[in-house]
């Protein structure tokens, strides 16, 4: 074989390994921009202008009120490979929400301070209490009227204490509120001395 030919056996040579390594650079590169990306469940909340926050006590132990017991850090470990991004799977979101629910609950978090989660949330339908307003202006429905039939008008008709509850769960949108008041009011919360 002539030098030659082993120059250019050894240049084909180097030529593949060259692009094997540039396609190993190229891969490893990728994958790691592509993990960057990737956010996994922090159970103390990733502060939203960023910094840091972590568990302050892993080894602190609760109770659910199921029985369940747990303790803050395998809470965390728990939540480790659960992903809150573009690429987490049906329910991922709402396994790290929960976790994060238990953990400002249960647990203390250091580091970057942040709103309480109860500071966020906004109740679709809150409470109205059906008394308000009425000639008694009572916190609750008188007892003597609690099997008392109401006309509600567009949910029909119904006792006072089960409407009463409702009102003071939030059944009904906000905007039926003083509907409600002005219309089942005077029947649920009135009576004659």
């Amino acid at each position: 074989m002539s030098s030659t030919s082993t120059t250019n056996s050894n240049c084909g040579t180097a030529h593949i390994g060259l692009k094997r390594t540039v396609a190993v650079v190229l891969l490893f590169l990728t994958t790691i921009s592509v993990t960057s990306a990737q956010q996994f469940c922090n159970v103390c909340r990733d502060p939203p202008g960023g910094g840091f926050r972590d568990l302050s006590n892993p080894g602190k132990a609760f109770t659910l009120p199921n029985g369940v017991r747990y303790t803050c850090g395998s809470l965390k470990q728990s939540m480790r490979d659960v992903r809150v991004d573009n690429m987490a799977a049906a329910g991922e979101k709402h396994m790290c929400a929960t976790a994060q629910y238990l953990t400002e609950n249960y647990c203390d978090c250091y580091g970057t301070p942040i709103a309480s989660l109860a500071s966020e949330y906004v109740d679709p339908n809150p409470a109205c209490r059906l008394c308000a307003g009425n000639r008694f202006d009572s916190r609750f429905v008188p007892s003597v009227n609690w099997n008392r039939l109401t006309n509600t008008g567009n949910y029909g008709s119904m006792n006072c204490q089960g409407l009463e509850k409702a009102m003071a769960e939030g059944v009904f949108a906000p905007s039926a509120c003083g509907n409600l008041q002005q219309r089942a009011g005077p029947t649920c919360c009135n009576f004659n001395i």
